[in-house]
């Protein structure tokens, strides 16, 4: 997402509570509904351009540096620090 270009993933909760609706997802296993999904990313621009603005604005939800920080005071607070 972070490099602007479209997610297709499986429709799992994880990819789905990360990706939101800056991908498209085809059912797990399913060569053909992957085969679907990308086809339909290349063949309509409209599809990868939202996927693209919309990954780029989802990417930005996340950060190396703040998700360390939220770790340090976590673990500071349940050591009683």
């Amino acid at each position: 997402m972070a490099s602007g270009l479209p997610v297709i993933a499986s429709d799992l909760p994880l990819n789905r509570e990360i990706c939101q609706d800056a991908g498209v997802y085809f059912s797990r296993f399913s060569p053909e509904e992957l085969a679907d999904r990308v086809l339909e990313v290349v063949v309509t621009p409209s599809v990868a351009f939202r996927l693209r603005a919309r990954g780029l604005e989802r990417s930005r939800d996340f950060s190396g540096s703040r998700h360390t920080d939220e770790l340090v005071s976590l673990a500071t607070q349940l050591a009683g620090v």
